[in-house]
Parts: C-alpha cells; sequence; structure tokens
C-alpha cells in the first residue's frame, strides 16, 4: 500500500513541476506514459481493495461479534471448551520446560503465601509464551500440598455454571461423595462451592 501511495506522489510531483518551455514539451511527449503510471496506480488500488474486502469476509467467517464488541473464533463453546482440559496442549513435561524457574517459584511461593485477603494469584503475558503450561506444571507438581484443588480454564467464552461445576466436581471427587450437579442452578452451584471450600 505505501509503495502504491509513494509512486503516486512521485507521478503527480513530477507533473506538476515548472521548468522551461523545453520541459513542458518533454512533458507533453510523456503524457501517455504518466496516463500508464496512474493507470497503473489504479490497478494496484483495486488489488489492494479487493484484498482488503476478502480479510475483511474472511474475518466474518472465522470470528462472530460478541455483545460487548470483542471477536471470538467462531467455533461452538463445547468444542473451545475441550481445549481448554488440563494437560491438552500443555502437558509438557519438566525436562522439556526451559525457562521457567524463576517464574515457577514465584507461583509456588504465592501459592503458599499465608495471606486471607490474598484470593486470586493471576498469570498473564502475551499469546503463547506459556502460561497454561506453567500453571499446569505448578497444579501437577505441587497440587499434594493443599486441602483441594481444581483446574479450570476460562476462555473468552464461558458459562458460569461451567465453571462452578468443573470446580466442584475437581475438589469432591478426592472424597468420592455422591453428588448430581446437572440439577443445580448458578446460585446453588455457587453456594455449594462456598460451603465445600469452607469446611
Amino acid at each position: 500500500m505505501e509503495d502504491t501511495v509513494d509512486h503516486f506522489i512521485y507521478v503527480v510531483g513530477t507533473h506538476n513541476q515548472i521548468g522551461s518551455p523545453l520541459d513542458y514539451l518533454k512533458k507533453i511527449a510523456k503524457k501517455p506514459q504518466r496516463l500508464l503510471s496512474l493507470d497503473e496506480i489504479a490497478s494496484e488500488i483495486k488489488k489492494i481493495k479487493q484484498e482488503l474486502i476478502q480479510l475483511s469476509e474472511s474475518k466474518d467467517r472465522w470470528t462472530k461479534p460478541l455483545d460487548g464488541g470483542t471477536d471470538v473464533p467462531a467455533g461452538s463453546y463445547e468444542t473451545e471448551k475441550e481445549m481448554y482440559l488440563p494437560g491438552h496442549d500443555y502437558s509438557i513435561r519438566d525436562e522439556e520446560l526451559a525457562g521457567i524457574d524463576k517464574n515457577k517459584q514465584t507461583l509456588i511461593s504465592s501459592l503458599k503465601f499465608e495471606d486471607p485477603s490474598l484470593r486470586i494469584i493471576v498469570v498473564w503475558g502475551m499469546g503463547g509464551i506459556g502460561k497454561s503450561s506453567l500453571a499446569n506444571n505448578v497444579y501437577k507438581n505441587e497440587g499434594f500440598n493443599f486441602d483441594c484443588r481444581a483446574w479450570v480454564s476460562i476462555s473468552q467464552s464461558y458459562k458460569l455454571e461451567d465453571i462452578w461445576k468443573k470446580m466442584l466436581t475437581d475438589i469432591l471427587k478426592k472424597d468420592k461423595k455422591e453428588f448430581d450437579l446437572g440439577t443445580m442452578d448458578s446460585a446453588e452451584l455457587r453456594e455449594k462451592l462456598i460451603k465445600t471450600l469452607d469446611k
């Protein structure tokens, strides 16, 4: 795009230069060449416009807008939910992980910090830098140090009921208690989770 604009500026700029009468005659002789250059520029702009239209259509095909204006992949919620199961893409052996020792120790220290006001630990950063691998590694290797644990990944599209159910399932499975989460609504699931964690 920039090359096309630069070429246009050059062609228009050379046309508008004022010179001697001889220069004027040369310009008249070169007029067909200048028109050819402008035609090439117009063709390039049409190609760029077509590519932008194709990109826009491609984006519309692969994403769907949310009420808040954010775009998420158009795949079904169930398919997306399966991608965030423990060990799905981030089941990496300890010896395969590189450069996470400092962040791993920081995360472990934060988990073991005995401050009752500490409720959430956030692992954040650009996509693809190993956040899920780090969290999964700590979850698997340090989970036995805690009374209960649950692996819950939250993507851009989620259902609160599924989060509560997943947490309760992971927490209660060690007690092997019988429970029917399928009939509970979001408020009941939340209340059961609070009572379970208070024990």
